[in-house]
């Protein structure tokens, strides 16, 4: 998890909004927030596409989100565009 990406440390990170037990924002806010730096970047996949819920993600950091009935194609556009500086949404 978590700890893995600290060890690693990469350019661009996908994260599953779709969690079990429904703390996929809470957590992903968490990490956003508690970041050092502004690396690496986050991207978050969902099936849902909750209006809120992305824009207080945006505000705490967030750089990129595709839905998960997207083409796999359009993830690896996201990752590339995100890695290089931009924004995806």
């Amino acid at each position: 998890g978590m700890k893995l990406i600290e060890r690693v440390e990469p350019d661009v990170v996908t994260l599953d909004l779709d969690l079990p037990d429904q703390t996929g924002v809470e957590s992903i806010l968490r990490f956003l927030r508690e970041r050092a730096s502004s690396e690496p970047a986050v991207i978050v996949c969902s099936y849902r596409a909750y209006p809120a819920e992305v824009e207080m993600l945006m505000q705490a950091g967030l750089r990129g989100y595709v839905t998960k009935s997207s083409p796999a194609g359009e993830l690896v556009h996201a990752v590339r565009t995100v890695g290089q500086g931009q924004t995806y949404y």
